[in-house]
Parts: structure tokens; sequence; C-alpha cells
């Protein structure tokens, strides 16, 4: 996939050098220049096609926290993109341990097949295990700054537990910065943060977001 990008960056840049000297229109070109600045390009993508979460992880390919660790045992930023099948979406994925994103990454739920069901939810939902015994589900690091998670839901079954403590972060971005979290649903119990960002962490861009209590999305959550 990286060689195709470059193949298409080079094609577009070939084809913008004939169209200058066959053409004295500058749209064409102006179109060409605006896809070239908007290609993404990934040094690995990352599928995942399991929906479980063991823990420990060894030996279990393609889940999420299989995914991310990829990512983070690889240089420059990586694409991780969902492909679960023989299951209706949203698709659960059950978290049983906290996530720590320590490397350059995009999460884009918007990749998971339909599997021909409808939803009106993001495909895939991230919901936190009760029995976590962490104070938080994902943590962005510094490591992991310039990250992405687009269209996803995040489920948060925890309930307050004294040994660890009174409150429940679903997203920590802690001394991390130019992160994006776009289109995604956070939902939660009592106690719970829905994001948290500490003091060290600048330039990050939360949009687009619904977050709110109602697990069916009957009553839409509130939009940020």
């Amino acid at each position: 996939m990286r060689t195709g990008v470059r193949q298409l960056k080079h094609l577009i840049i070939n084809t913008m050098k004939i169209t200058k000297h066959i053409s004295k229109s500058k749209s064409l070109t102006a179109l060409l220049l605006f896809l070239l600045m908007n290609i993404k390009c990934f040094s690995a993508t990352f599928t995942v096609t399991e929906a479980s979460d063991p823990i420990p992880n060894t030996n279990n390919l393609h889940t999420l926290r299989w995914a991310i660790d990829q990512a983070s045992n690889s240089s420059g930023t990586d694409q991780i993109k969902f492909h679960i099948t023989g299951v209706a979406v949203p698709v659960i994925i059950q978290l049983n341990d906290v996530i720590i994103i320590n490397s350059s990454v995009e999460i884009d739920g918007s990749t998971q097949p339909t599997n021909g069901f409808v939803t009106n939810q993001p495909r895939i939902t991230v919901q936190c295990n009760p029995a976590i015994t962490s104070s938080e589900a994902i943590r962005i690091v510094a490591n992991g700054s310039n990250s992405s998670l687009r269209e996803l839901c995040f489920f948060s079954l925890w309930t307050p537990i004294s040994y660890v403590s009174s409150y429940f972060d679903i997203l920590r971005i802690e001394s991390s910065s130019n992160n994006i979290i776009r289109n995604c649903v956070f939902e939660g119990r009592v106690n719970t943060n829905f994001i948290l960002v500490n003091n060290n962490s600048d330039r990050n861009i939360i949009a687009g977001n619904y977050f709110g209590f109602d697990r069916s999305l009957v009553a839409p959550p509130n939009k940020v």
C-alpha cells in the first residue's frame, strides 16, 4: 500500500508537468495539486480482524491491542483499519486492560464493513470491561503525539472501585500534542471522564464528538 501511494504521487506530479505544457488552463493543475496535498501517507497499515482482547496478548494476532503494539514498533505514522466479519455492526471490542498509544497512529472505525447491517452508530464500539483494574481505558502519551481517533464509540461499564480510583477516564491525553479526536461517541456511567487532557498537552483537536450516558442513542448525547 505504501508503494501504491508513492506511485500515485508520481503519476499526479508527472500529469501536472504535462498539463502545464499542453494547456493554458490552471484549473486542472490546481485540482491535481489539491489531491496531492491531501493524500495520506502511512508507514504501515495494520488490519484488525478479531474482536477479542485476550490478556496477555501473546500470539493473538489481528486484535486491536495487537495492531497498536505493531504500530508502536513501526516508525512514522501508521494506520489501523478494521475488517471484522460475520457479526452485526456495531462490532463490540471489549477492552480488558488499558491500551497505551506511544507511536503516531490513525485508528479509523469507518473502515469497518457494515456486514449487511444498518446502524446509526459508529461501526466499532470499544467497550471497557467493568473489571478493568486501571483508572483509564486508552492513554495517548508523548511519543503518541500526532495520532487520530475517528468514527469510534467508547462505552464504559466501569463503576467506582475504591482500591483503584473514584473516577475512570475513557481517554487520557497525557503530555501529548497534535492529536485529533473526531466524530466519536463517548458513553459511560457515573464518575466517568470521557476525555481528560493534562496540562502538558497542547494543540489537540476534539471536534464533532458526542458525549452522554445513553447506550441506545435513542436520546442523542451532547455534541462537541
